[in-house]
Formats: C-alpha cells, structure tokens, sequence
C-alpha cells in the first residue's frame, strides 16, 4: 500500500478512535480533504446511509485493515459490543516518521532558468526512502531543461536557480546531490591512449 494511505488513515486514528464503517468513509475521501469535508461524510453516512460501497473496495479496505492491525500499527477495541479502532504506539512512531521524510507538500517544480555559459552535471544518489523527492528532483530537472544521462546523472546548459538550491536544502537532500560546472569540454584522443597503452 501507499504510504499516504497509511498516513490518512493513522491521522485520522491518532484524534480519535473510529468504527470500521466511519473508517472506511474516511480512507475512501481524497488524500488532502479538509476535516469538515470529512465530517460532512460521516455524518452523512450516520444520517441515511447510501448505498453500499461496492465489494471489491471493501474488500480491498478490509485487506489494508487487516495489514494495519498485523504490522502493529492499529488495534480494534470493543465499545458496548462496537468494534472500534485506535492507532498504537507504534503506528504513532510509523506516522511521525512518514510525516518526516516529505510526505508534505512538495516545493514548486517550476524554477525561472537562464540559460548558462558552462555545462552543468547534476548527479544524485537519493535513498530509496526518499523516493518521492528522488521523483521530485527529476521531474525538476527535466522542466529546467536537463537531459537525462543516467537514472541519476543529468547534464544541461542551464543556470542553476538559488530557489532551486534552497529547495534542496530545505528538503534535506544536500547529502545526496552534487552540482557541477564544466568550463572546458573534448574527448579522448585515440592517439593518446596508444601512448598510455
């Protein structure tokens, strides 16, 4: 599953315990809807209940469910004979750290660009754990007007923008990504290699 969902669903549990039914509303809304957008549903779905949500979602939210309460990360509680469930400790550490490697807002991917008199070479190594800034920065690249080299080796003739070097401090990536500047450009020559050979 995608880690927003887990953060959907364990925000909703660290406020209050919810009923599967009220779960299931919540997990189904847009990532990002307000609370009253939230509420707005659930009291709806208290009123007059529409109709039922087709089986193959429920199913599916059954399964994720089901994953929560094994990984530790949920547990159901029983209210006056209710079924209820409540985020643990452990899927309030699972939440904290989601929230820590950039699952918020990402920056802009527009930067104002000029072109630049030397070849910059960007090359990163960004962890697996970070994969959605990983994605960010390519998709930054690409609209600065950087070409693909490798997975992780971009080269253009581009100045670099300073919001764009904030960005990447802002974000933590600065570990992981090296900027450089190429003033003289050429090629092996066959002729030197016979010399070094």
């Amino acid at each position: 599953m995608h880690p927003l969902l887990h953060v959907k669903v364990l925000e909703a549990l660290e406020t209050a315990p919810y009923f599967f039914e009220d779960l299931f509303l919540i997990f189904t809304a847009a990532y990002g809807s307000s609370f009253r957008s939230l509420q707005r549903r659930l009291d709806e779905a208290h009123g007059v209940r529409p109709r039922k949500p087709k089986d193959v979602h429920r199913r599916k939210f059954s399964d994720f469910v089901y994953r929560l309460k094994r990984d530790g990360l949920i547990e159901g509680k029983f209210n006056d004979g209710v079924k209820t469930f409540v985020i643990t400790k452990r899927g309030k550490e699972l939440l904290r750290e989601l929230r820590s490697v950039g699952l918020d807002q990402m920056p802009d991917k527009r930067y104002v660009c000029e072109e630049g008199c030397d070849i910059k070479i960007v090359v990163f190594d960004v962890p697996e754990k970070y994969r959605r800034k990983r994605d960010w920065l390519r998709s930054v690249l690409t609209g600065m007007g950087f070409s693909m080299v490798q997975r992780s080796v971009w080269v253009g003739k581009v100045g670099i923008p300073k919001e764009f070097l904030e960005d990447i401090n802002r974000l933590d990536m600065t570990d992981y990504v090296e900027v450089l500047s190429v003033d003289k450009r050429g090629t092996i020559d066959k002729v030197e290699l016979q010399q070094i050979g």
